[in-house]
Parts: C-alpha cells; sequence; structure tokens
C-alpha cells in the first residue's frame, strides 16, 4: 500500500515547527515551495506559521547584493503617495532614507512586506530577470565576439547585474513620473510652492 504523503515522518514530527519554517526559507524558488507545501502537511504548517518571513526569503536570497538594493528602494517607492511637488520631493526622501533591507526580521512591524507586497515584488523581478536575459541574448546575438570562451568582452554576472539594476531604475522613473503627472496639478493643501534652487539642489 502506498504511504500517504500526508503522513509526517518520524523526524519532522520531532522537529520544532520554528526550524521547518527557517529550512523552508532557504528553497531556491517558488516552485520549489509550493511542491513542498502541497505534499507534505508539516510543511504547510510551517509555511503558515512564517509566511511573509518565507516567501520574502526566497524572492531576497538569489539576488546579488547590488540588485537588492535597487529592489529595496523600488517596493518603498512603489508604495508611496504624494500630491504636489513638495509632497514628492519629501517622499522620495524617505525612501532613500530608509534602511536598505527587505528582512522583516530588521525592521519595524509597520515597515514589514505583506503578502500582498511580496506577490508584486516576485512579479517585477521576473520582469526584471526576463529583460536582463533578452538583452544578454540579443547582445550575444548582434555582437559574436561576445560569446568567445577567449574573447576580452565578455557578459560577466556583474555585467547582468548591472543591466538588472537599470532595470529597477527604469521602473523606479516611471512609476516617479507617473506620479509627478497625475498630481501636476495639485497644490498639496496649500502648501507646494514653486522650489526654489536651494531645494532643488538637496533633492539630489
Amino acid at each position: 500500500m502506498d504511504e500517504d504523503p500526508n503522513n509526517h515522518s518520524a523526524f519532522l514530527a520531532k522537529m520544532p515547527v520554528e526550524i521547518i519554517s527557517h529550512a523552508l526559507s532557504f528553497l531556491p524558488d517558488k516552485k520549489s515551495l509550493l511542491n513542498s507545501i502541497l505534499t507534505c502537511r508539516d510543511f504547510n504548517n510551517a509555511y503558515n506559521l512564517r509566511k511573509t518571513y518565507i516567501a520574502s526569503s526566497i524572492l531576497i536570497r538569489p539576488m546579488h547584493q547590488s540588485v537588492y538594493q535597487e529592489a529595496v528602494i523600488f517596493y518603498h517607492l512603489i508604495r508611496e503617495q504624494w500630491h504636489g511637488a513638495r509632497a514628492g520631493i519629501q517622499a522620495i526622501h524617505c525612501v532613500f532614507a530608509k534602511k536598505r533591507t527587505l528582512d522583516e526580521e530588521q525592521l519595524p512591524v509597520n515597515q514589514r512586506m505583506t503578502m500582498g507586497g511580496i506577490k508584486d515584488m516576485h512579479f517585477f523581478h521576473d520582469n526584471v530577470e526576463w529583460w536582463a536575459n533578452r538583452i544578454t541574448t540579443n547582445l550575444k546575438r548582434d555582437h559574436p565576439v561576445l560569446t568567445g570562451h577567449d574573447s576580452p568582452f565578455q557578459l560577466t554576472p556583474a555585467v547582468v547585474n548591472r543591466f538588472k539594476r537599470a532595470i529597477y531604475r527604469l521602473y523606479m522613473y516611471i512609476d516617479v513620473m507617473e506620479k509627478a503627472i497625475a498630481s501636476a496639478c495639485a497644490d498639496n493643501g496649500g502648501h507646494n510652492h514653486p522650489i526654489p534652487e536651494a531645494e532643488r539642489e538637496g533633492a539630489h
């Protein structure tokens, strides 16, 4: 008789659920996580205990540190809303002043990622990965000199990470411009004013 896949092993039964949750956070991707929680009740219980921690860890861990820094800024920026130029500058300053981490163990509760935010970031990061791979593929196709093992011109992982950072910055630029255009006629309750040169310099 086949063993019921939901029957947990003696090993898992004796293991604290917190340790199982931590172990799940090291899975390589979303597909591995889904397979785990669908085939084992203990894994499912551990996942439900710390959903945001596990899901955010699977998102963050594969990222290169430099790409991760851009992803953090992007995550906070797209959640800011403002009306008018002055409020926009203050919101952007606030984003860049925040701690450059999405690790919920290092953040106050009100700054931690929600499941909705994590799903959004998985979607955006998948887009970033797709565009970076597309750029790399097209460059190799159009410039054969990049494909030789002995070529002085190589698309190294560091170069691909630069593509990813640039794509995140492009998304940030689009987000800021869309919000700026949408709030161009707002006066923020009378608090906005023509931005003096000193204030412009302080924004850089």
